[in-house]
């Protein structure tokens, strides 16, 4: 959430753009497990402020070996 920058100084109120990244396997040792094997994971981009657009969430295949982010096809569940 971007209130969770508000104790960082003036970014929050400063930056035009901020995008937050969350992966479930940083936080679940299942999921970790998951990634681990399959080789990808799903990772959510969270645009959570923009100043001259709009925002939102996307959602994207992270391989964790290459640093990889690839589009998820719509028909193929993550």
């Amino acid at each position: 959430q971007l209130s969770d920058l508000r104790e960082s100084g003036a970014i929050e109120q400063d930056a035009d753009i901020v995008m937050m990244l969350y992966r479930e396997s940083y936080y679940n040792e299942e999921a970790k497990e998951q990634a681990k094997e399959s080789g990808t994971e799903r990772l959510e981009i969270n645009l959570a402020k923009h100043r001259n657009g709009a925002t939102g969430r996307v959602y994207v295949a992270f391989e964790a070996d290459t640093n990889a982010l690839y589009n998820i096809a719509p028909n193929k569940p993550q």
